[in-house]
This record gives C-alpha cells, structure tokens and sequence, in this order.
C-alpha cells in the first residue's frame, strides 16, 4: 500500500494533535534488575484507532530474566501496550476510496470522505478509472459565470445606472468568447483544497463559449460599469472560500464588484471593462476551506 500524501496541517485541525516527543526515564546505572523492552507489533488495524503490543521483562544486571516483581514498579515503567492510528478509514478524495476500498465494481456516485477531520459528502466520477475525479455538488441556479456579448454604441457611459438592461443601445459584437455556463459540480483537489474552475464536466453552457467557473466579463463599457456576472455558492457543501483569496482584473478599462456573504461561501462578482474581465489570481488559485459555520461532522473513521 502507498504512502499518504503530506497536506498542510491545517487539513488535521478536526483530529487529536500527537505529540512530538515526551519524557523518558532510563533505569539508574547501578540498579540491581531493570526493564528490558522488545520493539513494538503492527498496529492492530490498518486504518482508524487500533493498538500495539511490546514484549516488556524484568532482567538482572547479567540480564538473565527474573520475576517482574523486582523491577521498578512506578507508573513511568514501560508499557506493553498502547494505541495506535495509522490512517483514518474514510478516504481523503476518490483516488482514495478506489484505491483502499472499491478495486472492483466501482460506480460513480456520492460517497463521504474526509477532510481536515471532517465528513465532506462529494461526487466521485470515473470510479471504473485508475484515477477517478472529486467533485462537489452545487447548485446550478445559484453557480454560475458569464462572459457578457452585448457592448454600448456609446462606450464612455453608463446607461441605467449600471443595471443589466438587456434592451440597451448596444451591438452583440462584443467578446469573442462571450457565454454563460452553469455548474451543478466543480471539481475540487482536496489535497490542495482547490477548485479546479476550468473543468466543464458537469457544467451546463447555454449560449456561446464555455466561460471558465468563478469568472465574469465583458466588452460593455469604457467606464466603470461591469456587466458580466458570476455566481459561487458552496452552502450545503461544508466548505468556503479563503478569506484573502482576490479576484485579478485582466484587459482594457477593466473594473469588477465582488460582494462575499455567508462566511464567504457565497460570493457574486460583476467584473467587465472594454474589454475586461476577473478570475482567481491564477498563481494562488480557487482556494477553499472547511467551513466550520455550517457545522460540519468530525469523524476519524
């Protein structure tokens, strides 16, 4: 079996922190009879809370074993016993389910996994792969990102106060890559905690080009007046964006409103310029996290 791959930290904030080192007391170098210890027995399980075992004697100073009764009987002396935890049994994303779990028979589906300590209901797609994709599900009506197509005969105003006004004095030669596509599931990379907001697996583009998740744009106007629209909401999911995650703008004239609610699991952007457009700064990403206000469950197993 491989190795688990190291996470930030942070990802263990729901589990029981161990400890790094504790003290030890050696026997006194003239001591009559003293513990002697073998090496510890595999855990008891391969995954989730077990226990592990030692052979534990009492020897004189020519080390011959005698009754355990002469030796040190203070509550420092050395355990047989003691628990261990090698991996939790839930999987960290569907690799992982596929990997320990489902070799054979694999159907797509939701399945739980486990996440910074907590239970994170997600969509595991490609199961009968060796490498099936994560996903989380969404609310198509609610996520969503648009590339706006109309732009103004007058491109330095701002007419209706920059509200949408779809009956405007404008042209439909605007972006080339003008669309809107709606997302009823993003895929997510749990190790990293990112989402992967080029990915259209699950997403529903109901005119023009794909538009990427978590972007909005336009070729409205030369002012700031932004048309194109995005929409984020991962209530339900267990999970938020990054506090210090920004939006770039990128093009001529460019200008964007970002609007965070509900502890930054939704967020609404109106991003546009001539031509203009704003994503996740694409070096640090679409950066998620456990959302603890929506109360997720903690489970290690």
């Amino acid at each position: 079996m491989s190795a688990e791959p190291n996470v930030q930290s942070r990802m263990c904030n729901g589990l029981t922190r161990l400890s790094v080192s504790k003290e030890c007391a050696m026997n006194p170098c003239d001591a009559k009879y003293r513990w002697s210890v073998g090496p510890w027995s595999q855990c008891s399980t391969s995954c989730g809370p077990g226990y592990r075992r030692r052979r534990v004697r009492c020897l004189d100073r020519d080390g011959r074993r005698v009754s355990r009764d002469l030796c040190d009987q203070s509550p420092d002396r050395p355990k047989r016993r003691e628990s261990c935890f090698l991996r939790n049994c839930l999987p960290g994303d569907c690799a992982e389910l596929k990997a320990y779990y489902m070799q054979e028979n694999s159907v797509d589906g939701n399945y739980t996994v486990l996440v910074a300590g907590f239970r994170i209901t997600v969509y595991c797609h490609l199961m009968n792969e060796t490498l099936p994709k994560t996903y989380i599900n969404l609310n198509s009506e609610t996520n969503f990102a648009e590339i706006y197509g109309k732009r103004l005969l007058y491109p330095f105003t701002c007419p209706h106060n920059g509200q949408r006004n779809d009956t405007c004095m404008c042209t439909d030669d605007g972006s080339a890559s003008a669309g809107f596509s709606s997302f009823s599931k993003v895929r997510v990379d749990l190790h990293n905690m990112k989402i992967n907001i080029h990915d259209h697996t699950f997403a529903t583009t109901s005119h023009g080009e794909e538009v990427a998740f978590a972007t909005a744009g336009d070729c409205y106007s030369a002012v700031d007046c932004p048309q194109g629209q995005f929409g984020i909401d991962l209530r339900g999911t267990g999970l938020r964006v990054m506090d210090d995650l920004r939006w770039v703008d990128q093009g001529h004239r460019t200008s964007s409103r970002i609007e965070r609610s509900d502890n930054n699991a939704r967020i609404f952007g109106r991003c546009g310029g001539y031509c203009g457009q704003c994503s996740p700064d694409k070096f640090k990403g679409l950066v998620i996290e456990i959302d603890h206000k929506q109360n997720p469950s903690i489970g290690v197993g």
